[in-house]
């Protein structure tokens, strides 16, 4: 018969443990999601089948459901586009260390909302296209020195936001479609020598800024 220390410090486990860690934690939550329109991803190599892909594109989700997510340590991917979350929503995911690509185009995501991402040094992709992020927003990301593809089309981004991206040296895709980013910006780029992707279409860069750019880094696909 347990002891009752024993079943005192097994209830303490269970009432501390953030959602998710158990596996009745993690089938409510892939029921929640699912039956909201996600679709999850379990790792079913390993033992305890860790959530690791939450693709919640286009879900009924918004920031209420977000908190679901605080426990989801070994989630890797997260779709959260065209969803309802908000700044208040992103502070849920501020844990999740082991995130290497998130989705948040299409979202009421602002520049204080970038606040939550400046920790998660795991991140390869970022997609923010379609929100309503500024330039200043950007110095929440320049920790993200492991950033490979980051999408800003459509954001109020200009010249003054590529000088907070010039320490990103990782980047290989950057996509600037439909911002007020201008020749006069175009040189804090030169130093990302590893970029292989810029697009520009529909910018205030000129042909002449694209030959410049180009010339800076010839490995580079400029797009206009």
């Amino acid at each position: 018969m347990p002891t009752i220390f024993a079943v005192y410090f097994a209830l303490f486990l269970f009432l501390t443990s953030p959602p998710g860690n158990t596996s009745g934690e993690r089938e409510r939550i892939i029921a929640e999601f699912t039956n909201r329109g996600g679709r999850i991803k379990q790792d079913d190599k390993r033992p305890e089948k860790p959530i690791v892909n939450v693709d919640l594109h286009r879900a009924a989700i918004g920031d209420k459901e977000m908190v679901l997510l605080e426990g989801l340590t070994e989630v890797h991917t997260l779709d959260l586009s065209y969803t309802r979350t908000t700044d208040e929503g992103l502070k849920h995911i501020r844990g999740l260390k082991k995130l290497k690509v998130l989705a948040l185009h299409g979202t009421a995501v602002t520049d204080k909302g970038l606040r939550n991402l400046a920790e998660l040094t795991n991140l390869e992709t970022l997609f923010l296209a379609e929100t309503a992020i500024t330039d200043q927003g950007l110095e929440h990301l320049q920790k993200l020195t492991r950033l490979q593809a980051l999408e800003l089309d459509h954001t109020r981004i200009g010249n003054a936001g590529l000088a907070k991206l010039a320490e990103l040296k990782g980047l290989r895709r950057l996509e600037l479609a439909g911002t007020s980013v201008s020749d006069s910006g175009l040189h804090y780029l030169y130093g990302l020598r590893q970029l292989r992707s810029v697009d520009l279409f529909k910018s205030l860069v000129t042909s002449a800024g694209c030959r410049r750019l180009q010339a800076a880094l010839p490995e580079t696909r400029v797009t206009h």
